[in-house]
């Protein structure tokens, strides 16, 4: 996380380290990944502090996921020898409070079910793989419900509906910035 911690500073304040926490919970949570569950096996951490960094620290994930995927292109990009894989992901949820969650079909459970649904691109070379980018999928009754999306803090500039294969198009085309996947996006 040092080399990402640029990405959680702000002129007055440095959440780097909450960063940090968050990162190490979410690999060793167990199957429930939620704030409660991190600050029970993360040391140090208090679950208001690490909601708090969720909900209203001012850092960029497009930013930490640019970086990623930068790193990823240095260390396995290879337009030869690497795979861009995109695939989507559901992940079931109790409730309609989750942006973007509906009954929609997930893949995951093999059937119709109330949960949200996101496009993952994935880079690929022999027995390495890392996620270089993600978009969450919105479906329709989302992207129409402005009073909605206010509340859940979509940002104005992604509240229009898109097509999980235009959503995987977006991570392509965004995927043709780095040197060494240029290459390989241009192949599709």
């Amino acid at each position: 996380m040092k080399s990402y911690a640029e990405h959680f500073k702000s002129y007055r304040r440095d959440v780097s380290e909450k960063a940090r926490q968050y990162a190490s919970g979410l690999m060793q949570a167990g199957s429930r990944k939620n704030i409660y569950a991190i600050s029970e096996v993360v040391p140090d951490t208090d679950n208001r502090n690490l909601q708090q960094f969720i909900t209203h620290s001012k850092w960029s994930a497009r930013e930490v996921l640019d970086h990623v995927a930068r790193d990823a292109d240095e260390l396995i990009g290879d337009g030869s020898a690497a795979a861009l894989i995109l695939d989507e992901s559901g992940f079931a949820k109790q409730g309609k409070m989750s942006v973007g969650a509906s009954r929609q079909y997930l893949g995951r459970l093999g059937k119709v079910d109330n949960g949200q649904v996101a496009v993952f691109g994935v880079l690929a070379k022999g027995r390495f793989a890392t996620a270089i980018d993600t978009r969450l999928y919105l479906p329709k009754e989302w992207t129409d419900d402005a009073q909605r999306c206010n509340k859940a803090g979509i940002p104005e500039s992604e509240r229009v509906f898109k097509t999980k294969n235009q959503l995987a198009l977006e991570i392509v085309e965004r995927a043709s910035n780095w040197d060494k996947l240029r290459m390989l996006a241009s192949s599709f």
